[in-house]
């Protein structure tokens, strides 16, 4: 299961896995990969709206950061330093525990 909830826990939304979960998700692209569109599909009322997004590194990437910072839509997530389009900068930071590195896509 896919879930939307307020930072209090409360369910928004939900996407139940049933197989082929593409015939579910709305995508603003059809270049989007499907990790990108389950966030898309559940963030779609709220898009426009100046809300705050947290997301694990399962779904994060550059083109998601960027597609919901058109949208009005702040993207607070961890990282894999491996996924496509990331960063070089960042790749590069030696990063400490308990340390943090950012990036401000424009």
């Amino acid at each position: 299961m896919y879930e939307l909830c307020t930072k209090n826990g409360i369910l928004l939304d939900v996407i139940v896995y049933s197989g082929d979960i593409t015939r579910e998700l709305l995508c603003a692209d059809e270049d989007l990969l499907t990790s990108e569109s389950i966030p898309l599909t559940l963030m779609q009322p709220y898009l426009g709206k100046g809300y705050r997004l947290f997301v694990d590194n399962y779904y994060t990437s550059p083109r998601l950061a960027q597609f919901l910072l058109k949208n009005n839509v702040t993207l607070v997530d961890t990282v894999r330093a491996s996924r496509r389009g990331f960063p070089a900068d960042l790749v590069a930071a030696a990063v400490e525990r308990g340390e943090t590195k950012f990036c401000v896509i424009q």
